[in-house]
């Protein structure tokens, strides 16, 4: 932020050193060490970087406002990230080994069907490509990916589809799903011995004291902020009607429904001699789908007799989606040579194509122009907005007049939490910079998304403090109650249990404590009624000698202490046999398992370096 000749000697000194180190890159340095090798496969770190930046992209969506950076910390985050690469590219080279590929027409069957690339419920070329360009991915890489994905899956598909359940495996299961246990049991309530406890005035004073870091309110800070909307500016837009017809007029082509072909094709890859013969079939009358099932080369749609449903632009080979879209509707194609061979091709419909009158598209129109003129303007204002504030670092008024925008200002918040433009973690984490809560500084400009731009400074602070008792009173002393409730309960359960296993009678513990003992027979792990974690741990006790029981004592999930005592253990029926629920979910079971152990297995006996 210096200026004059001062500043200008440092930018001197530090462009020198720059440059020194950019011409050694040039030259001969700059080669990156692989974050990974797998059996000599490297793993760029370009690679490793840009999996970790779209895995910290997906849980920021997930989260939201509510995401924290703290939480996902970067090194562990990308060891995680390079694990699941590593593995990845062992299940490729294990895919590739066994001979499985993915035909180009797979593939492209398959992107086609990601609604994310669809327009009016038809895949858009311009979608895709705008849509993977907001990504930062090229269609290639993507392409890459979504092949790799596939491959590794159908590989997954192979080993579980080779898993299978035994009979002596179902029965087994059959026995423990069916088992049926008799038991006993009683609740001590935490909540009516905690009301039964009284606190007095120096017991909270003594807490409030000797806990005090516990009570303390976090620092605080309100900014005042300028916020740049691509909505906003759009909302001020005004577009002629003439505008909207000489837009329509311009460029009616794209103001029609995107046309679809629904295609047949047979696919002969190099044997010319075979093609002729299928050529002179179909000029006897041949049928095109029997000729395709017979012939074609095409492991996607030969079965379905060179099926290839209907299909957009951009999706084919270019030679194929020229011939296919200048095909009459029944009409059979010369011989199409592409990148895979040689395609015949037969149209069996056409979908779409139709001129969308100017009513209909008008609004959308309006729309696109008041859309690209307040782009034209956002990313202008974007631009002094970031140079106007960094230009005066002490203050947001420039920047707001020279733009025409509006200071604004929050209410106090923490690091941890806001409510309004203080709901994003990039916002508080910005605010609490050194720069800019220390120094008093700008902040830089905060690329929030949605077409959201934001520059903030601190308005005003407020510092850690102790909460006052007052405010604490009624929560210190509920957690004062309940520790010495929950003290008093685990001893009064250890005693009960105790005395349960020397032979006292359940039913007379329990009235002498105040509760009911209560019984159940044939109880089932799905048995409706009764507390989920008490029927868990009734199941969990061994089976009971014949005239003996077992004991037992648990804490609940709401913190009340129970009882239990198994009297006996009645083994399920398995003559009625497994139903589809159990055998899938036994085969599901097996065929992770057996997932599990491959990679395992393939990780063994890989040679693998990382460096993170």
């Amino acid at each position: 932020r210096a200026q004059g000749v001062i500043a200008w000697i440092i930018v001197i000194l530090i462009i020198i050193p720059f440059a020194l180190w950019g011409v050694h890159q040039y030259v001969g340095g700059g080669e990156e060490p692989a974050a990974a090798s797998v059996n000599g496969t490297e793993i760029s770190q370009a690679r490793l970087q840009q999996a970790y930046r779209m895995q910290r992209d997906r849980l920021q969506q997930m989260f939201g406002a509510n995401f924290r950076p703290e939480l996902f910390p970067e090194e562990t985050m990308k060891a995680q990230v390079l694990d699941s690469l590593i593995e990845r590219e062992l299940l490729l080279q294990a895919a590739a080994s066994s001979g499985m590929r993915i035909a180009d027409e797979q593939l492209s069957s398959t992107i086609a069907s990601i609604e994310a690339f669809r327009k009016e419920g038809v895949f858009s070329d311009q979608v895709y490509r705008d849509l993977l360009q907001r990504q930062g991915l090229s269609p290639a890489y993507f392409e890459q990916q979504v092949r790799m994905d596939m491959l590794t899956a159908q590989l997954e598909r192979g080993i579980a589809s080779s898993e299978f359940v035994t009979a002596a495996e179902q029965a087994q299961q059959l026995r423990l799903r069916n088992q049926s246990r008799d038991f006993g049991y009683l609740l001590l309530s935490l909540d009516k011995r905690s009301d039964a406890i009284a606190i007095d005035e120096a017991e909270l004073q003594a807490y409030y004291d000797s806990h005090s870091d516990e009570f303390m309110a976090p620092e605080k800070v309100a900014v005042e902020y300028l916020e740049l909307s691509l909505a906003a500016l759009a909302s001020t837009v005004e577009v002629s009607d003439e505008e909207v017809r000489m837009q329509y007029e311009s460029s009616l082509q794209s103001y029609r429904s995107a046309e679809q072909r629904h295609a047949r094709h047979i696919l002969i890859r190099e044997d010319e001699a075979i093609l002729d013969e299928v050529q002179a079939k179909l000029a006897e009358g041949g049928d095109f789908a029997a000729l395709a099932k017979e012939y074609s080369e095409d492991p996607g749609s030969a079965a379905r007799g060179g099926d290839l449903g209907f299909f957009g632009r951009g999706i084919m080979d270019p030679a194929f989606e020229e011939a296919a879209f200048a095909l009459e509707v029944g009409e059979v194609s010369g011989p199409i040579k592409s990148a895979f061979g040689w395609h015949l091709i037969k149209v069996e419909g056409v979908e779409g194509g139709e001129q969308q009158p100017f009513d209909e598209v008008a609004d959308t129109i309006r729309s696109e122009i008041q859309q690209r003129i307040a782009e034209e303007r956002y990313f202008e204002m974007a631009e002094q907005l970031a140079n106007l504030s960094y230009e005066h670092p002490d203050s947001l008024l420039p920047a707001a007049d020279a733009l025409g925008l509006e200071i604004q200002r929050s209410a106090l918040f923490s690091r941890g939490a806001g409510e309004g433009v203080a709901a994003d973690a990039r916002v508080r984490n910005a605010a609490f910079a050194e720069t800019v809560k220390v120094e008093g500084l700008n902040s830089e400009a905060l690329e929030l998304g949605d077409g959201r731009m934001l520059v903030l400074r601190v308005a005003e602070s407020q510092p850690e403090q102790l909460r006052p008792l007052a405010e604490l009173r009624d929560a210190i002393e509920a957690r004062l109650k309940r520790q010495k409730a929950d003290a008093q309960l685990d001893a009064l359960s250890a005693e009960l249990k105790r005395a349960l296993d020397e032979g006292a009678s359940a039913e007379e513990l329990a009235r002498a404590n105040g509760v009911e003992w209560q019984r159940v027979d044939a109880a089932r792990r799905d048995t409706q009624g009764l507390p989920r974690a008490l029927t868990a741990a009734a199941f969990r006790l061994p089976h009971p000698l014949e005239g003996k029981s077992h004991s037992d004592s648990l804490v609940m999930p709401n913190g009340d202490r129970a009882l239990l005592q198994l009297y006996a253990v009645h083994e399920g029926d398995v003559s009625i046999g497994a139903d589809e629920a159990l055998l899938n979910e036994l085969k599901g079971a097996s065929s992770q398992a057996a997932s599990d152990a491959f990679a395992r297995g393939l990780r063994a006996n890989a040679e693998i370096t990382s460096k993170p």
